[in-house]
This record gives structure tokens, C-alpha cells and sequence, in this order.
């Protein structure tokens, strides 16, 4: 009997059965390969942020150390000004920079010490609002924020006022950096607040200059002013009732650092610090 010859190009089912198994092996090797390659590389992206964060923090450490050391180099004046406090300091450290400025928050309204009067003339606030900041229970308020826990007190009229105002210092407002809105609240009029304005300018017109005017202490702005321009009798009745009730200054008893952070060329984190001039005590420390 004679066998019948297979033909040349014909396998076996066993070999194509093996030839899928081999295709889908190879496919879920390739699907598994770039599962684990995604997860590696999100593992790799959480890593660098924890990094950079870590980084930044210590950045931001190293920021508030500069501004402690140049607040003991200004302390050896009684004034501090616009120009010296809102200039931008920037240094590289290793794989990072920062830079900051400072606020003055003696350039506001202390929400604790001003009289119902002086809040009553706050944007946003008016006299029922005032009422209500006097009357609460709350005062004294340890963060501006508080107010919106006074009823009458809605989270309009807080947007309004709370550039204006502050929770820190002593209670003095800074004459040399004070803005028109916050001397408006302490009863200056139009032709004083712009006599302030020009005065801090110096003869170029222009602030942050060498020429700027400076106020240099509470007791000899009256002096000062007068000599700079002639002063009605109503301002200079008003200037003096402000020193005397300790409303009027020259300096900042508490600044906000405004730094920000970058690593590797990139910017990283925003900080907001209090710190207390005179020890260098941190007040608060918040990541925005």
C-alpha cells in the first residue's frame, strides 16, 4: 500500500497552536513591559517633586536667614522706606535660587488699635462695618481673616478691606510706606496725601530714587513736612492728635516675606512669612 506524500507547505496544528501561544505571550510581555515602564516613570515623577519640594524648603529657610541679616543691617536706622523694603533680593544656592521681597504690614490699619472712626473709612467696610469689628466679641483678632466671622461682616466687603488692614505690629501706620487708601482712612485729605506722595519722591519725582524724602521718626515728621511745604492748620492739628495717639510712625515693626523658589532653572514653591523685625522671630509661615 502506498502512503500519499503530505504537501511541502503544510504544518501541523501543533505548530500554528504554538505559533499563536508565542504571539500572545509576546504581546502580553510587551503590554506588561510598558505597564511597569509607566509605573517607573510616575514613581520617578512623585520622586522629583518631593525632591524639588524638599529643596525649595530649605531655600525658603535660607531666604528668611538673608532677611533677618539685612533687617539687623536696616535697624541701625529709625525708619524704614518703600524703596529699601520692596527691593527684590535674589541668590543662587547650589542646584536652586531665591528671591524675595519684603511687605510692611505697618503700612496698614491695625485692626486691634485703630478707633471705630479710622475703620469706619476703610474700602469695603463703612460705619456698620466698623460697628461690627468694634462690638465683636472677637477683638482682639489674632488674623485679619476673623472678620469674616463677624455677622455683617460678608466675604465682599473682606476683599475689600483686607489689603488695608493687619493684625501685626504695634499700631503705628508707617508714614514712608503707607498707601493713599490708608492714609484716606486716618482723615488725610487729598492735598496732604499727595504732599506725602511728593515728599517721598524726592526732587526727581520719582520714588525709589537716592534723592527720596524719608520720614525719619514720629516726633520730627510734623518738623519735617512743614518744612518741606506749608501745612494748613487743620493738617497740622490732625498730624499732631495722630502722633499723639501713637497712630502715626516711621518704621515696620513686622514684615511679609514674598519669596520664590526655583530649582534646576525652574520655578518651584511661593512662601509668605511674617517675621518680627526686631528678633527675627517667623509669626507665620504658609506655602501658597
Amino acid at each position: 500500500m502506498r502512503r500519499t506524500p503530505k504537501p511541502c507547505g503544510s504544518r501541523s496544528p501543533d505548530t500554528g497552536s504554538l505559533l499563536i501561544l508565542s504571539i500572545w505571550t509576546l504581546t502580553a510581555f510587551s503590554i506588561l513591559g510598558v505597564g511597569i515602564s509607566r509605573i517607573a516613570a510616575s514613581q520617578l515623577r512623585v520622586e522629583q517633586r518631593l525632591e524639588t519640594r524638599a529643596v525649595s524648603l530649605h531655600l525658603a529657610h535660607a531666604a528668611v536667614q538673608y532677611a533677618r541679616l539685612e533687617r539687623r543691617h536696616l535697624d541701625e536706622t529709625p525708619y524704614d522706606t518703600l524703596g529699601e523694603l520692596g527691593a527684590v533680593h535674589r541668590q543662587e544656592l547650589g542646584r536652586g535660587a531665591f528671591e524675595y521681597t519684603m511687605v510692611d504690614e505697618g503700612s496698614r490699619i491695625h485692626l486691634n488699635k485703630a478707633p471705630q472712626e479710622v475703620l469706619a473709612r476703610i474700602t469695603g467696610l463703612g460705619l456698620d462695618g466698623a460697628v461690627a469689628v468694634t462690638d465683636s466679641t472677637l477683638r482682639p483678632f489674632h488674623w485679619k481673616e476673623e472678620l469674616l466671622l463677624i455677622e455683617g461682616i460678608t466675604e465682599e466687603m473682606f476683599r475689600q478691606a483686607q489689603s488695608e488692614l493687619t493684625t501685626f505690629g504695634n499700631g503705628q501706620v508707617n508714614l514712608n510706606t503707607a498707601e493713599p487708601s490708608v492714609l484716606k482712612a486716618l482723615s488725610f485729605d487729598t492735598e496732604l496725601i499727595e504732599l506725602i506722595a511728593e515728599y517721598r519722591a524726592g526732587q526727581d519725582g520719582h520714588p525709589d530714587t537716592a534723592d527720596d524724602g524719608v520720614l525719619k521718626e514720629p516726633g520730627t515728621l510734623l518738623g519735617d513736612l512743614r518744612a518741606f511745604r506749608a501745612l494748613s492748620a487743620r493738617q497740622e492739628t490732625l498730624l499732631t492728635r495722630l502722633t499723639n495717639e501713637g497712630l502715626l510712625g516711621t518704621r515696620s515693626p513686622v514684615v511679609r516675606l514674598q519669596v520664590q523658589t526655583s530649582v534646576l532653572g525652574r520655578l518651584a514653591s511661593r512662601y509668605s512669612v511674617l517675621l518680627e523685625t526686631a528678633t527675627g522671630k517667623v509669626i507665620q509661615w504658609s506655602e501658597e
